[in-house]
């Protein structure tokens, strides 16, 4: 873990601006659209209707905001925009299938909890139960993981592990997705780093000034 300077503050708070702006435009677009069809994909098994809701897990999901902070202690600025690629197109890629495939949520929305109500006020303003696969949630997440583990010491690595798999659960356990949207969200991470990968070493032109 490093100190960052002035200048990586600014680099990296106008990636995150830029990055969090598209996320609005796509995410909140295509869950709008989703709302308005009459038919919607249901992909859940019928045993997690089962996975019980904890409400105060609502506090983990909303912990992914602490891991958006992450590269900016273990990563340069030329990984900062390597990251950055990477961020948007897994939102433009994810937001093709938030379009062309609206699901339905197999849980039934929970009250207000009145142990944690602002939170999950914030959660139910902000989404309708359509943008499920995949999981945006997993998939920035593990994008984050996978680029700052190979920085992180032992314990940080194990510290890191234990909160993206309590992100996992906690997907679940708020009865925001199911398996499936959390393996696609894994999928569409693997595929976006790989593509990117292999774009920089056969010199595509979209990949060119994305060096690492």
């Amino acid at each position: 873990m490093k100190k960052p300077n002035q200048n990586q503050i600014i680099s990296y708070s106008i990636h995150f601006v830029w990055l969090s702006l598209l996320f609005v435009f796509l995410y909140g677009s295509t869950n709008y659209l989703a709302s308005l069809e009459e038919h919607h994909l249901e992909l859940y098994l019928e045993i997690e209707k089962e996975i019980p809701f904890y409400p105060t897990w609502i506090l983990i999901y909303f912990s992914i905001n602490g891991m958006f902070l992450l590269p900016l202690f273990y990563l340069n600025k030329k990984k900062y925009r390597f990251l950055s690629f990477c961020f948007a197109w897994i939102t433009i890629l994810a937001s093709l299938c938030f379009y062309f495939f609206p699901m339905r949520l197999g849980y039934p929305k929970q009250e207000i909890i009145s142990s944690v109500p602002f939170l999950y006020e914030v959660l139910y303003s902000l989404e309708y139960p359509h943008n499920l696969f995949p999981s945006l949630h997993v998939a920035y997440s593990f994008l984050i993981l996978r680029i700052v583990l190979p920085k992180t010491n032992f314990i940080e690595t194990w510290i890191f592990l234990i909160w993206f798999f309590l992100l996992l659960g906690s997907v679940l356990f708020t009865h925001q997705h199911h398996l499936i949207d959390i393996l696609g969200g894994l999928c569409l991470t693997e595929m976006v780093l790989k593509l990117t990968m292999y774009g920089k070493r056969k010199r595509w032109w979209l990949f060119r000034r994305n060096r690492t």
